[in-house]
């Protein structure tokens, strides 16, 4: 299965909540799969240019080079 995410599960995962990234690696263990859809791309990638936590954030890098 392919589950999109949302962008508030990612900036959960961007400010390192556990609960959000224990479902998050629960969920794509297996078979499971995650996509990223466009426009919650965009709204992640906006609003880090904005926000300079998100920019220094060592998770942002992390996950960036996951999905990249």
């Amino acid at each position: 299965m392919i589950y999109a995410l949302d962008s508030d599960t990612i900036s959960y995962m961007l400010k390192e909540n556990k609960d959000v990234q224990a479902k998050f690696s629960k969920t794509i263990s297996g078979d499971n799969d995650y996509s990223i859809p466009p426009i919650v791309y965009y709204e992640i990638k906006r609003g880090s240019s904005l926000n300079s936590k998100f920019r220094v954030s060592a998770a942002w890098v992390s996950f960036y080079e996951k999905i990249d």
